[in-house]
């Protein structure tokens, strides 16, 4: 773990070196706080932010509250220099799915807010209609046009708590600005969950539960097989800096679909 954590933390650094990302000054939300264990965290959607949040309601356990630090970014903040920090990521277009998956494609409350935020607006761009709906009042965003819309609305917005779902993870987590002690995959989280609460000396308060496969690994080729070329390349561009960033490769992303076409037996849920 020591090794993988140091390759890890190698690559990130020598593309730091060559990614020209801004200074964050101001809308840094994803950032959580333990004081007493003196432990920052960096959740990002669909990286099992939803396990983690309830890990760190436990470790706050006087108020139960997620607490975040720097909800408007300062660099001085000596947390920063000295308290561990740990961020977890997942290879982009398997988290793109997941949230296309659960916010517009589960017949649930989240999907009737999602369509409300941005269906609707991608049924005026992509089908000429300002309120075109099937039977049963839901638009049926397809993933193709969830990434078309995406990528033509690019990175540079500002975050909320709803588009923090598909933006890039570099930008939610500042990996060139703040220097994290630990960087975990969650394609590993079943071994790195429980490790990195050991590491922190936090594992006799807070246990990481049973690791449940994703969803979205059961359906990754079925929906990756269907994007066109073209608009494959542009979604590889969006998610370029995480690629180079956190060790992932495009190739994975091929690799996965053939993986899944291959193997009927591998549909988890």
């Amino acid at each position: 773990m020591k090794r993988e954590q140091e390759r890890r933390k190698s690559t990130l650094a020598t593309v730091c070196q060559h990614l020209n990302a801004p200074e964050p000054t101001s809308d840094y939300r994803h950032l959580l706080v333990n004081n007493k264990h003196k432990i920052l965290f960096n959740f990002i959607p669909k990286v099992s932010c939803s396990t983690w949040k309830t890990i760190w309601r436990t470790l706050n356990s006087k108020n139960g509250k997620l607490e975040m630090v720097l909800p408007h970014y300062r660099k001085d903040d000596a947390r920063l220099r000295n308290y561990r920090k740990v961020l977890f990521v997942r290879e982009p277009m398997s988290r793109l799915l997941s949230a296309y998956l659960n916010k517009f494609h589960s017949r649930s409350r989240i999907q009737r807010i999602w369509e409300s935020h941005y269906g609707r607006a991608i049924v005026k761009r992509y089908r000429g209609a300002k309120n075109q709906k099937p039977v049963g009042g839901w638009l049926d965003i397809t993933f193709i046009e969830f990434i078309k819309y995406i990528t033509d609305l690019g990175s540079g917005i500002r975050i909320n708590g709803l588009n923090d779902h598909w933006l890039p993870q570099y930008k939610l987590s500042r990996p060139c600005h703040v220097k994290y002690d630990f960087i975990g995959h969650f394609e590993n989280l079943a071994v790195e969950g429980p490790f990195v609460l050991r590491w922190l000396g936090v594992d006799n308060i807070v246990h990481f539960p049973e690791y449940h496969s994703s969803n979205a690994m059961g359906h990754f080729g079925e929906y990756n097989e269907s994007i066109p070329p073209v608009l494959m390349r542009k979604l590889m561009n969006y998610y370029s800096e995480d690629y180079k960033l956190f060790g992932y490769s495009p190739d994975d992303v091929m690799s996965l679909v053939q993986e899944h076409n291959t193997n009927p037996m591998n549909l988890e849920t």
